[in-house]
């Protein structure tokens, strides 16, 4: 019978498996050859048996003589042969009643062995139920398999005895081991478990070799004279040399060894309480060991054991989060004696932590309970083999370690006169000076503290390195980071921003003396040069746009101004405009500030989507200065404008903060909601008031504003006058000190997964850390995080170091002290332990309730914080009072947005500290290695498109609404595609100059009859040959307020509201498409910091509600994102002219086989992950059913032919290169179209989604419905591919991840994984030249519009 090939599954005890691939007519002992090739746990173990169900393997048996049913597996377990003891006859004889006793505990250790085998084997098999390894052959038991403890009985007995009687080191506490855990009470200290416990410890209290098990001090003494055996026994008959001192020791070593490992039999901690209540039992049965020899083991061996130790209990926590905890210790205190004082219990920790030391908490009777609930709640109790094992390893470490100890120390004489005295002197001395050559080899406090982990000393106590509140200077703290948690290399670069005089003028003429007293109450005599230029410019008329630094002051530069001219004028009105609703509450607080000096009573208010209605009324009928967004401009004022007529009919000036805001597609509405309020102005009230821009972050400010608000002329204030002090810039790169650690120890037990999460949680650490410091240090601080949960888990992260600052502090100032916690109630440990830190800081981020969003403005403007985690909702220019640093996590999207965050910090004419934490993506990294491209390069311009004709289109339905449009008037306010777009708009049933669809309302039902009169008498005409130009367009549509139906940011109307459970508070308001990632059934919400549990979602009510949660897990969705084009089936190949050139192209002709469609995006969630915050494994996945989300956009394409996916394939990964490929187009685009980068979105492949993935380069508007943008890009598609090839292949980036300047994107949905540059050349050039073939195939005649079916681009 011709031989098969089985797939064996083989595992060990402690859980690791591998599959081998062994023919059926191979041997058992042909099987273990192959593992001691291929599998790491065999290999490294000099003997393994195989055993099957129980039953060890016989190596003559056949592979296939033994029967595997799907999910069974074998078993390899170790084991270490033997020799006798080489020890005189005499030694061994015994009683027949102690040789009976001895095959007693022979044959219990035989069977507890087995029984613990079988137990580990049970969980083993019961994991693996799940997984279905095909198997169908028959069952059948060899009769050369011998079962383990059953068959050949007397072999095995036999064994046992040679290595398990009653001296035996190594079996004896195994064997009391497994008689605790199978009493009922599992105590050691109890009944006949104290009693052998006492055996135990009179067996195991030689310095014994861990190999041969034989005496170190004997072994030695006859490798000095010479090999002749000399000293064979000691004065008591015994084949150990140890002096008691030292037999003391070890047997302290192995009562604490022992003792831990019963504890963690039972999931708990040992405690300096428990320590005392064993050992003053232990005395009563005659065993010496006290406090004192346990001190003297602290002393001798500190690696493995601290006494009196500081232990905090922080779950769940990610896997870099002790390392930089250590350093967090290790740079705030200088530490004479510390090797692993901070303990963590995770919710996966193992032996592994066990087998590094033992660890007793000085813990009260109190805190000794609170350990062991905090022990049975937050750790399970280890399986016996596992604690043997860490028993084991921790035991041979520990003896060889005292040996070198002893040896170091130069005794020559092997005697009992040994004295504890002198090794320990001698320990002492070695310590200070190892001690003193480190510290003079480095120079450095925080390494030397670190070095000093490993080193040993008599002393416990901690030192004070830093006061908590002591200022320092920007300078200072880079110094004082560099020599703490930032040692390990993180500060790559330091640019250092000069500071700037300030140029002051004298105050205008054309100020009164009401502005000059209200300019000395807010203590300003002198204003800058811009100031007052700009002053004098907008009391001339002018518009004016004023371009200088953040924190120059340019709100002045409008404020005065405007309180100027309606001082001087009882009726005249302005207009502020700002982003959002903080700046307008900030403008708010200055104005009323300063209207205090002016006799005229000002009446100034907020009208925004938090104004109720009785505000809202009172603002109309008396409101002179009105403070609004262009969201309420669009949908409210201008569609009710009769209600604000008193406004706009004496509006002055117009103005507008943050100009720099207004790009994109927020930007191309805004410029026609700002057209519509000209025109209306104009039209109606009889208005024209002067604009004001205030801009600090843009290239093009000038033409910007111009085109932004249609202004044909506009004075550039740019000479700042203001002053800027010193600002250090810091690049922190966790990566690097990551780096350091894993190429010295642990990256090669890490995979790639575990990597990227370690990196990622090392950026949040170390942002979280460096935030701590700040606010200990009393530094006012906005930390700046790209996600709204970045934001939740910085201010985490934070609140822990904050604790663990002023728990240290407090333990080097009065002793031991222990704290337990975890996410529930970390805050509420901060309120006790250091309340002032407690109430200093929090989160700030879009989506709280307005109650919230003004009282953390008002304490943080106040100075009630201290700092706050923020999204950009704090990046724009809200006054804050004097911050000194700002934090940013990860690369903000845009260099004016970084620049504009860092601008926060360093008013007041004080210095500033800027810190730019990065994360692993190559973006990020990309700026780490090349610090010039990020402070040399210039910031990016704001472009808009006010001529798009579908955002266009939208305005003048709303503009034909507020009055009726000529074609003749408001040709100078919307353009030349004013008219195109009206009888588009008149085609689709909106607009009619038919005048009684509109006029009537004005002039009653007689106006038809009265128009068709004077049409009669010769005084009107309908000819449209008359003048087609003069016609009145009315809005005839059947929306009562169309505005509504127009979002100008793409804000969605529908919000879930997440309602705490337990007060019935309504914690935040979430939009539909991120309420599905955030808030679904199950997942896990933070909130200021707390953590709770998502208990329901009900999508009728549009409401989560979550309860308070102590969780140990993060949640993650399971998702995906597709975008389909509709009507994308089919290719059309167009011959066209240019429609709309920016460059010298208007006498070409473009051919492309791009296509521009309708497109549906939808995102599909089927399931979450829960994951262990601790290791970041998931251990659960859940399946979730929620509405599918989509919404309709426009999207421009072309198919990249089959024949160069399949070259491509064959060198490199096709979504890697057309990933890139798309990033590349992107970064052309604005070379031919007017748009800012916030526009489009190409289509990013996720890297964990391995369904099918269109062979397509892609992009598409990022905007509900669209803003038109593809659509224009269509006709320069070819001329795009070409540029974008042209971008990849001049630039001279290293690496397959390319930089920003080619491949990488700021915006990137998927953070720039899988990219790869010569990929991406590779398909821009086969679909280049897949485009030429085709036309150069076609005749001329055939060269015009034509559709053909896609796969024809082949």
């Amino acid at each position: 019978m011709r031989a098969t090939v089985s797939e064996i599954q083989v595992r060990t005890l402690t859980g690791e498996t591998t599959a081998v691939c062994v023919s059926s007519d191979k041997t058992i002992y042909d099987l273990k050859l192959l593992l001691k090739l291929n599998f790491t746990p065999a290999s490294s173990s000099t003997n393994f048996h195989l055993f099957f169900k129980g039953v060890k393997l016989s190596l003559q048996s056949q592979v296939s003589s033994v029967s595997i049913e799907p999910g069974e597996f074998f078993v390899l377990i170790p084991f270490t042969k033997k020799d006798r003891p080489q020890t005189p006859k005499a030694d061994f004889s015994k009683t027949s009643s102690s040789v009976a006793k001895h095959n007693l505990i022979s044959k219990k250790f035989a069977d507890s062995t087995y029984a613990d085998m079988m137990q580990e084997l049970s969980s083993l098999h019961e994991e693996d139920l799940s997984s279905n390894i095909s198997s169908n052959q028959p069952k059948y038991c060899d009769s050369n398999t011998m079962e383990f403890g059953k068959v050949n009985r007397e072999p095995l007995e036999t064994k046992r005895k040679r290595s398990v009687d009653c001296n035996n080191q190594e079996a004896r506490p195994c064997e009391f081991l497994w008689s605790v855990l199978r009493s009922t009470n599992k105590n050691a200290l109890e009944g006949q478990n104290c009693v052998k416990f006492v055996e135990v410890l009179e067996s195991v209290n030689c310095l014994s070799d861990p190999n041969s098990g034989k005496c170190m001090l004997l072994r030695e003494a006859n490798r000095r004279s010479g090999g002749e055996g000399i000293f064979k026994s000691s004065n008591n008959g015994s084949s150990c040399l140890c002096p008691d001192w030292l037999k003391k020791i070890v047997e302290a070593f192995a009562f604490l060894s022992i003792f831990t490992a019963c504890l963690q039999l039972r999931g708990e901690k040992l405690t300096l309480t428990h320590m005392k209540d064993a050992l003053n039992q232990l005395a009563k049965f005659g065993v010496q060991v006290g406090i004192k020899d346990i001190e003297h083991l602290a002393i001798l061996c500190p690696k493995f054991l601290v006494y009196d130790a500081f232990v905090i209990d922080c779950p769940g926590y990610a896997p870099d989060f002790p390392k930089y905890l250590n350093i967090f210790v290790s740079s705030m205190y200088s530490v004479k004696y510390l090797n692993k004082v901070v303990q963590f219990a995770a919710d996966d920790m193992e032996s592994k932590n066990y087998c590094d030391s033992l660890v007793i908490i000085n813990a009260s009777t109190e805190e000794r309970d609170q350990v062991e609930d905090n022990s049975r709640t937050g750790q399970k109790g280890m399986s016996l083999s596992k604690i043997y094992d860490a028993m084991k390893k921790l035991e041979s470490s520990f003896k060889s370690n005292l040996w070198e100890t002893i040896k170091m120390g130069k005794i020559r004489k092997m005697s009992m006169s040994l004295s504890l005295d002198d090794l320990l002197i001698f320990v002492k001395e070695s310590d200070t000076a190892r001690s003193g050559n480190e510290a003079k080899r480095s120079g450095n406090e925080a390494k030397r503290a670190k070095r000093s982990c490993s080193s040993t000393s008599s002393s416990h106590a901690f030192q004070r390195r830093c006061h908590e509140t002591s200022q320092l200077l920007p300078g200072e703290m880079v110094e004082h980071l560099r020599k703490g948690i930032g040692s390990n290399g993180q500060i790559v670069h330091v640019e250092d921003i000069g500071a700037r005089e300030a140029v002051h003028v004298e105050i205008p003429n054309e100020l009164s003396d009401n502005a000059r007293s209200a300019l000395k109450c807010i203590g300003i005599s002198k204003l800058y040069c811009h100031q007052a230029e700009s002053i004098s410019a907008s009391l001339a008329g002018k518009n004016v746009v004023v371009a200088t630094m953040t924190s120059s002051g340019k709100s002045l530069c409008y404020n005065m101004p405007v309180l100027e001219m309606l001082s001087h004028n009882v009726l005249s009105c302005a207009l502020y405009l700002f982003p959002t609703k903080a700046l307008a509450q900030d403008q708010l607080r200055a104005l009323l500030a300063m209207t205090k000096a002016f006799d005229v009573n000002i009446n100034i208010g907020v009208y925004d989507g938090d104004t109720s209605q009785k505000d809202r009324t009172w603002l109309r009928d008396n409101a002179r200065l009105l403070i609004t967004n262009p969201d309420m401009l669009h949908m409210s004022i201008l569609p009710l404008h009769r209600q604000f007529s008193r406004i706009l009919s004496n509006l002055r000036f117009v103005v507008i903060d943050e100009a720099h805001a207004y790009k994109g597609a927020f930007g191309c509405h805004t410029a026609l909601i700002l057209r519509r309020l000209r025109r209306l102005c104009s039209h109606v009230y009889g208005s024209e008031p002067s604009f004001v821009f205030s801009t600090a972050t843009s290239a093009n400010p000038m033409d910007h504003c111009m085109e932004l608000a249609n202004l044909s002329t506009l004075d550039l204030i740019k000479n700042d006058g203001s002053p800027s002090s010193q600002k250090l810039f810091v690049l922190w790169n966790p990566i690097s000190s990551l780096r350091t650690v894993w190429n010295k120890s642990q990256s090669d037990d890490m995979d790639d997964t575990s990597n990227a999460a370690a990196k990622n949680s090392s950026s949040i650490s170390e942002i979280s850390y460096l935030f701590a410091e700040m606010v200990q240090h009393g530094l006012r601080c906005i930390t700046f995080c790209r996600s709204r949960k970045l934001c939740e888990l910085v201010l985490s992260y934070t609140a822990l170091f904050a604790i663990l600052s002023y728990l240290l502090s407090e333990y080097s100032s009065a002793g031991s002290k222990m704290m337990f916690w975890d996410d529930y109630d970390r805050r509420e440990i901060l309120e006790e332990t250091a309340p002032h830190l407690a109430n200093s800081i929090c989160a700030y981020r879009a989506g709280y309730v307005a109650e919230d969003r003004r009282r953390i403005e008002s304490d943080f403007f106040g100075g009630k914080l201290c700092g706050i985690a923020a999204t950009n909702a704090l990046e724009l220019g809200i006054d804050v009072g004097h911050i000194d640093v700002t934090l940013h996590l990860g690369f903000p999207g845009s260099i004016a947005s970084l620049w504009q965050q860092a601008g926060r910090s360093g008013r007041r004419e004080r210095p500033s500290l800027a810190v730019y934490v990065a994360f692993e993506g190559p973006l990020d990294q990309y700026f780490m290695r090349y610090p010039e491209k990020l402070f040399k390069s210039p910031i990016e311009c704001c472009h808009i498109d006010a001529q798009n004709q579908q955002v266009l289109e939208q305005h003048l339905v709303c503009a034909a609404l507020e009055h009726p449009l000529s074609l003749t008037h408001d040709g100078k306010y919307f353009g030349s595609g004013l008219e195109n777009a009206v009888m588009t708009l008149k085609s689709r049933g909106y607009l009619s100059s038919d005048p009684s669809h509109d006029y009537g309302k004005y002039f009653g039902s007689g106006l038809e009859n009265a128009v068709m009169t004077l049409k009669s008498r010769g005084y009107l005409s309908s000819d449209p040959s008359h003048d087609s130009s003069a016609k009145i367009w009315s809005y005839i549509g059947h929306e009562k307020l169309p505005s509504h139906s127009i979002s100008i940011r793409s804000i969605e109307n529908v919000r879930y509201r997440v309602i705490d459970m337990q007060t019935n508070e309504v914690l935040e308001e979430i939009e539909e498409s991120k309420a599905f990632f955030q808030v679904y059934e199950g997942a896990v919400y933070m909130h200021q910091g707390y953590t709770y549990l998502v208990k329901e979602l009900s999508i009728s009510s549009k409401t989560a509600l979550c309860q308070k949660a102590d969780l140990k897990y993060y949640t993650k969705t399971r998702d995906y994102t597709d975008i389909h084009v509709i009507g994308g089936g089919i290719v059309f190949f167009l011959f066209i002219q240019v429609a709309y050139p920016t460059k010298d192209f208007k006498n070409q002709l473009s051919r492309t086989t791009a296509q521009a469609d309708v497109c549906k995006v939808t995102t599909t969630w089927f399931g979450f992950h829960r994951i262990w915050r601790g290791s970041s494994k998931i251990f659960d996945t859940m399946e979730l059913s929620l509405p599918k989300y989509s919404y309709e956009s426009q999207a421009v394409w072309i198919q990249v032919p089959q024949p160069v996916k399949a070259l491509v394939e064959k060198n490199f990964s096709f979504r890697s290169g057309l990933h890139a490929a798309c990033h590349a187009l992107l970064h052309v685009v604005p070379l031919y179209i007017r748009c800012n980068s916030s526009d489009l979105a190409p289509e990013c492949p996720n890297p964990h989604d391995a369904r099918y993935f269109p062979a397509r380069i892609l992009l598409y508007d990022q905007h509900r419905g669209g803003t038109g943008v593809s659509k224009q890009i269509q006709p320069y598609f070819k001329d795009l591919l070409v540029a974008a090839l042209e971008l990849l292949t001049s630039c001279r980036c290293s690496g397959d991840t390319g930089c920003p300047n080619c491949v990488q994107n700021l915006t990137c949905h998927e953070y720039n994984e899988l990219l790869h540059k010569d990929a991406a050349i590779m398909i821009i050039k086969g679909v280049l030249d897949a485009d030429k073939s085709f036309f150069e195939g076609l005749p001329d005649s055939e060269k015009t519009p034509l559709r053909a079916a896609a796969n024809q681009t082949a």
